[in-house]
């Protein structure tokens, strides 16, 4: 299922982590990749790009985000 960009800000701004990961960018490509075949696997979910979950709150991190999409899901 898609989700609009109002279901991500709602998500957000609620602080709703169920079945949602929010990754930093410091995240490394393999703990993305993981959490993309874990999420693929089980019942789906959500990965968030650029918010800062610290268990508490959720921040909006305002610098580029680079992510190289061929790494990720290349299969060795």
């Amino acid at each position: 299922m898609f989700r609009t960009i109002k279901d991500i800000q709602d998500k957000i701004s609620t602080s709703n982590r169920v079945d949602t990961t929010y990754i930093h960018p410091v995240a490394s490509q393999e703990k993305i990749a993981k959490l993309i075949t874990a999420y693929s696997n089980g019942n789906g979910g959500d990965i968030i790009l650029g918010i800062k979950d610290d268990g508490v709150t959720l921040s909006i991190k305002k610098f580029a985000f680079n992510l190289n999409i061929e790494n990720i899901t290349r299969v060795d």
